[in-house]
């Protein structure tokens, strides 16, 4: 009817854009419109061009097409009293609403849900058992944080933030000195987080600008990756403790025989040499 062929060209249209866009809501916007057999419909958009923490826009057939958030669009391009209350009552039943225009009019909306991977759930668990407490950032509504955090039991949420406000938030938990973060993150908005937290960790199935800024990348999307990086360099640092200790405890029971006038030549060889190649081994456990 001629109400889904609107909303076919609505999607055709924001597929256009959202093409050259990395972010998980351009790729459900992609998802869809290829699932409805709309992908090909135009071609990709021209000059597309990321407003951060925003939207983004691209020029599709010489006509300016603007995809963006609620905020973005009553700030900026005028639309219905009717679609505002639709877009708000979809937000605080926690999904994301992304408005669209064209050559600065509006023309309609699109509703996407956050799918929570089955994963995250045990790999928050996880980190609980390590004694890490958790803190999810987003740039979606309360409502759409507060359902996701429940889901998969993250300790607190931040929503409504936009990447300058990630910074700020990882910036005021830092400010204890006994703090340290390990921000997680795989997009463009989280690269200023990334690079300000104790450890920044991309996700391997994210975008160039978080695996760049980050000091350590994921080998792919599931996050029960992480409990084990930190049980790994947990493990590492207990070898280099007890490295540490036993090289020393060799040397000073070494000196103690020379004191007592018992020291050899392949005592000295044993506290150098084969202290060193002792500790060799432990590490390449």
């Amino acid at each position: 009817n001629g109400g889904c062929q609107r909303c076919d060209a609505l999607l055709a249209l924001a597929s256009a854009v959202e093409r050259r866009s990395e972010h998980p809501v351009a790729r459900a916007i992609m998802n869809a419109a290829e699932a409805r057999g709309l992908g090909s419909v135009f071609a990709s958009a021209d000059e597309v061009t990321s407003v951060v923490g925003k939207g983004v826009t691209g020029t599709v057939l010489g006509r300016k097409v603007v995809i963006g958030s609620h905020t973005y669009f009553d700030a900026d391009i005028a639309h219905s009293q009717e679609s505002c209350a639709e877009v708000s009552a979809a937000s605080r039943d926690g999904n994301t609403p992304v408005l669209i225009s064209e050559d600065g009019v509006y023309r309609g909306y699109a509703i996407v849900a956050d799918a929570v991977r089955g994963s995250s759930k045990d790999a928050v668990a996880a980190l609980r058992a390590l004694g890490v407490s958790t803190l999810m950032l987003t740039g979606d509504t309360a409502a759409t944080g507060a359902r996701v955090a429940s889901q998969v039991g993250v300790d607190r949420v931040h929503a409504d933030l936009l990447p300058q406000d990630k910074l700020k938030v990882i910036q005021a938990e830092l400010s204890n000195p006994k703090t340290r973060i390990a921000m997680v993150g795989d997009g463009i908005n989280d690269a200023p987080a990334l690079a300000a937290a104790s450890v920044g960790v991309a996700m391997g199935g994210g975008t160039a600008q978080a695996m760049e800024t980050a000091d350590i990348t994921l080998m792919g999307d599931d996050l029960r990756k992480l409990p084990f990086a930190i049980r790994l360099a947990r493990s590492a640092m207990g070898n280099i403790h007890a490295n540490i200790a036993f090289a020393i405890a060799v040397k000073l029971a070494f000196f103690a025989i020379v004191l007592m006038g018992f020291g050899t030549l392949w005592m000295a060889v044993f506290a150098d040499v084969g202290a060193s190649i002792i500790v060799t081994l432990n590490g390449m456990r």
